[in-house]
């Protein structure tokens, strides 16, 4: 009988094996990180509304290369590039849709917002956006393109509607989550503020 000598496997081998092991299995080592967007800082302003309106925030409709958990960087006109270790915390237009309602609460301001869906009673201008581009190129500038509409709260009536173009300059050069998500929040900062102001401006149209 011949007997087997067990000699520990030096490290580097080891190594190698919990790596091939872990690539056959399919197994990803990298967790994600997630990001949520950056709510407004800019300080309330004077109400225009009687007592604070009820302001309800509908679905925002978003394009479907943005519908992905990954976040998206635009490498140029045809391409977009996904930074799978770098995902957003919800959907993104779940995101957008928070976020914008956050900021109205403190644009208007008001402490009475709905999301998705509400009573007649419960408020008095609906906000809908629909966004037909949002993008970061890889040296941070950012691109946000949407159209909008403030109506009654059954939809039945328009007070303002329109169409919304920024681009941001980018606070640093390169592709990274921080940058990404920080653009993000400040495009839809800005037009959580386009939106605020013609919201103020429908005070009196009841």
């Amino acid at each position: 009988m011949i007997a087997l000598l067990r000699r520990p496997l030096p490290a580097s081998l080891i190594l190698v094996a919990l790596v091939a092991s872990g690539c056959l299995m399919g197994r990803n080592t990298v967790t994600p990180r997630q990001f949520v967007l950056s709510p407004i800082v800019t300080p309330p302003t004077t109400e225009a509304f009687a007592k604070p309106p009820g302001i309800g925030v509908a679905l925002v409709r978003v394009p479907g290369y943005l519908q992905r958990a990954s976040m998206a960087v635009r490498k140029d006109n045809n391409e977009m590039v996904y930074l799978d270790a770098a995902v957003w915390a919800e959907r993104l237009d779940s995101l957008i849709q928070r976020s914008l309602a956050e900021n109205l609460s403190t644009l208007v301001p008001t402490d009475s917002i709905r999301l998705s869906s509400w009573l007649k009673d419960e408020v008095n201008r609906s906000v809908s956006v629909t966004v037909e581009r949002l993008d970061v190129t890889p040296e941070g500038q950012g691109t946000l393109v949407v159209w909008w509409r403030v109506t009654s709260s059954d939809g039945s009536k328009t007070y303002k509607d329109g169409e919304i173009r920024i681009t941001q300059k980018p606070a640093s050069p390169g592709v990274h989550p921080e940058g990404v998500a920080d653009t993000v929040s400040q495009l839809v900062a800005q037009m959580s503020q386009v939106l605020a102001q013609a919201i103020r401006a429908t005070a009196n149209q009841d």
